[in-house]
């Protein structure tokens, strides 16, 4: 019922991170095929992934308001964010996870740095604020998967990657090609000037599919 606050270093295979409000100013680092989720919400149910490269389902329930966030906690619920990551979570060729419930001014704020081949940020019917740095690439494979969504999406100034050398991933910003079933939509998604979303082949094969959208 209350707030997660990451200052240090985490270092397990699987690391989840549940409260009120959940915020990493430290270090979260797995092993290959890791899994990490860092999740806000008044009812939180993490569904157990079918392998260690599987993917985890995460729901985030919300009924009426969360607990507030007092002393240190206050200064990581950044303009009273769900989810907070400022630090860095690595999780090679596996799977992060940030999910957050829809009383938050923002339900997540990343300017850290996220590494894994599955980056999923959902913030809901609240905002999913991005800039720092996503790297989904893969070195002797095929790119990986970005999907960032809420009822606002901003990334600003951030640097997202999922190319990889046989054949880019695949970057959803607000949704999927065209609002596409399947993938929640934001109302409203603004990208910088100076932010970067690449999902190139690096060696041989196909690029990759970046979408950008919103209602």
């Amino acid at each position: 019922s209350g707030a997660v606050l990451i200052r240090g270093v985490i270092a397990a295979q699987q690391a989840h991170l549940v409260g009120t409000r959940v915020a990493n100013f430290g270090e979260i680092i797995t092993g290959k095929n890791g899994i990490v989720t860092m999740t806000a919400g008044k009812d939180v149910y993490l569904a157990a992934a079918d392998s260690p490269a599987g993917s985890p389902h995460v729901y985030v329930q919300v009924s009426g308001a969360t607990a507030g966030a007092s002393g240190a906690s206050a200064a990581a619920a950044q303009d009273g964010a769900g989810v907070v990551n400022v630090g860095k979570i690595v999780a090679p060729e596996g799977v992060v996870r940030l999910g957050a419930g829809d009383v938050y001014a923002a339900g997540i704020f990343n300017r850290g740095q996220i590494q894994a081949l599955s980056v999923t940020m959902d913030a809901g019917a609240s905002t999913a604020l991005v800039s720092g740095s996503i790297d989904a690439t893969n070195a002797t494979g095929k790119g990986g998967d970005v999907t960032i969504t809420g009822n606002q999406v901003g990334v600003m100034g951030a640097h997202i990657d999922a190319s990889g050398a046989t054949g880019g991933g695949t970057v959803r910003v607000g949704g999927d090609f065209h609002g596409a079933a399947g993938t929640p939509t934001a109302q409203i998604t603004g990208v910088t000037a100076d932010a970067t979303i690449t999902a190139n082949a690096t060696g041989h094969g196909d690029g990759g599919r970046v979408a950008v959208w919103s209602d």
